[in-house]
C-alpha cells in the first residue's frame, strides 16, 4: 500500500492499519484463524467468483467484513473516502494489510435481515403482488438520488469508467468477435433490425472517443443488492462523481431485468441470506420463440421482455426525477445499457433461449430509443409484460 494511501486511511476514515507481513491465502481456515486471533468469531462466509466477504461478531455486536486484493481494496477506500460525508453509509471498524489482500471491517448495518431490508428485497417482496403502500419506500430511494443530482459537473474521467472501457477489450471483443450468429441479421417480432455485430461495433466506437458528461456524486454500482431501503448505500469501488447516465443506465438494468431474472440466475452466490428472488425466476422466464436460419443468415425472434409492476413504478419515478431536474440524456444511452446486457455475463455461455433473449432485449431497446429518451423508455416500459 502507497504511503499516500496509508495516510489518507489514517486521515480520512481514522483508522491504524493492522499490518501482517506474508501473504493471505483467503481460504477458509485461515480466515477463521485470522478472526479469531482479533476476537471475533465467523457467522458466515460468502465465497462469490470475485470476492469474499461474511458476518462476523465481536462482544455480541456484528460487524460485515470483506477481503479485496491490493488494487480492489485500493478502488474501494478511494470511493468510500470520497462518498462518506454525503452519502449514507457504514463506518469502517478496522483494516487489516497483507502482502496481497486487505480485510475491511465495517459496522454491520442492523436494518438488513434474511430476506429484508435491501431494494431486492423490497421489490421481490412485492413482484407478484403490491402489499400495502410501497411508494413511501420508493419515493425515500429517488428523493436521496434526487438530492445528490441536483449539484453536477462535467467530466471525460470517471470510477465508473473502469466497468465501461475495461470490459471493450477484455469482454465485449474477446466473448464475442468469433460468435457468427451474432453477425446474422436480426428480425424481432416482424421488425428487421441490423446485425448484432454492428451494435457491437457502434458500442466500441462509442467508448473508444471521450465524452464530457454530466456527473454528479454516486455510489457506482446501483444494483438491487447494493442498496438498503433505508437508505443506506454498499461496495465503493466505483463511488465518486460519475456521469448520471452511466448511473441511470445501470439502475434501469438492474431493477427491470438483471436483478429479477438474470443475476439470480447466473450468478447466484450474491444472493446469500437474500434467497426468496429464486421463487421467482420462473415468473420472469420469457415467453420466447426463435428460429436461426443458417442459410439467410438470419435469426427471427419472437418474445417480450418480461418484469413487474413494483418494477416499473420505481424506474418511472426515477425518469420523472431526472426530468423535474433537467438532467439531459441522449440516445448513447444505449450504449451503456448493451455493456450491461453484454458485459456482467458472457450470453454465448448461457442456456441458449437465455442468449436469444439477451439479443432480444439488446435490439427491442436499440430499435425503440428515440432522441427523446425519457419519452421513448416511459413508452417502452409501459408495453413490458407483466408478470
Amino acid at each position: 500500500m502507497s504511503l499516500n494511501l496509508e495516510h489518507l486511511i489514517k486521515e480520512k476514515v481514522n483508522v491504524e492499519l493492522k499490518k501482517y507481513n506474508y501473504q493471505c491465502k483467503k481460504e477458509e481456515q485461515e480466515i477463521r484463524s485470522i478472526l479469531k486471533k482479533e476476537g471475533y468469531s465467523i457467522k458466515y462466509i460468502n465465497f462469490q467468483n470475485n470476492s469474499t466477504n461474511g458476518v462476523i461478531e465481536k462482544n455480541n455486536k456484528k460487524f460485515f467484513f470483506k477481503i479485496l486484493g491490493n488494487q480492489d481494496f485500493s478502488n474501494e477506500i478511494t470511493g468510500y473516502i470520497g462518498i462518506k460525508d454525503k452519502f449514507p453509509v457504514n463506518k469502517i471498524k478496522e483494516i487489516y494489510e497483507f502482502q496481497n489482500c486487505c480485510i475491511i471491517l465495517y459496522e454491520y448495518e442492523n436494518t438488513i435481515h434474511n430476506n429484508k431490508g435491501l431494494l431486492n428485497d423490497f421489490l421481490v417482496q412485492n413482484d407478484n403482488e403490491i402489499k400495502e403502500n410501497p411508494k413511501q419506500i420508493i419515493k425515500r430511494i429517488i428523493s436521496f438520488y434526487s438530492n445528490s443530482f441536483k449539484m453536477t459537473i462535467n467530466n471525460s474521467q470517471y470510477p465508473m469508467q473502469q466497468f465501461y472501457q475495461d470490459r471493450i477489450e477484455s469482454r465485449l471483443i474477446k466473448w464475442y468477435n468469433k460468435e457468427k450468429i451474432l453477425k446474422y441479421k436480426v428480425n424481432i417480432n416482424g421488425v428487421e433490425s441490423k446485425k448484432t455485430s454492428e451494435i457491437i461495433k457502434e458500442v466500441i466506437n462509442f467508448f473508444d472517443k471521450e465524452h464530457k458528461l454530466e456527473c454528479s456524486l454516486s455510489q457506482g454500482d446501483p444494483n438491487t443488492l447494493n442498496i438498503g431501503i433505508k437508505p443506506i448505500f454498499f461496495d465503493f469501488a466505483t463511488s465518486g462523481y460519475n456521469p448520471i447516465i452511466c448511473e441511470f443506465s445501470a439502475i434501469f438494468w438492474s431493477v427491470l431485468i438483471a436483478d429479477a431474472y438474470f443475476c439470480p440466475k447466473y450468478h447466484p452466490k450474491s444472493y446469500y441470506n437474500h434467497k426468496k428472488v429464486f421463487k421467482n425466476i420462473d415468473k420472469f422466464t420469457p415467453n420466447l420463440q426463435y428460429e436461426v436460419n443458417d442459410t439467410e443468415k438470419k435469426i427471427n425472434i419472437q418474445s417480450n421482455i418480461k418484469t413487474s409492476e413494483i418494477r416499473i413504478d420505481f424506474i418511472k419515478e426515477y425518469i420523472e426525477m431526472l426530468e423535474n431536474l433537467n438532467v439531459k440524456i441522449g440516445k448513447e444511452f444505449i450504449y451503456f445499457l448493451a455493456m450491461r446486457i453484454l458485459c456482467i455475463f458472457n450470453i454465448s455461455k448461457m442456456k441458449e433461449k437465455d442468449y436469444f433473449y439477451s439479443i432480444f432485449i439488446l435490439h427491442y431497446m436499440y430499435k425503440n430509443i428515440s432522441d427523446d429518451v425519457y419519452d421513448s423508455l416511459n413508452t417502452i416500459i409501459s408495453k413490458f409484460e407483466i408478470t
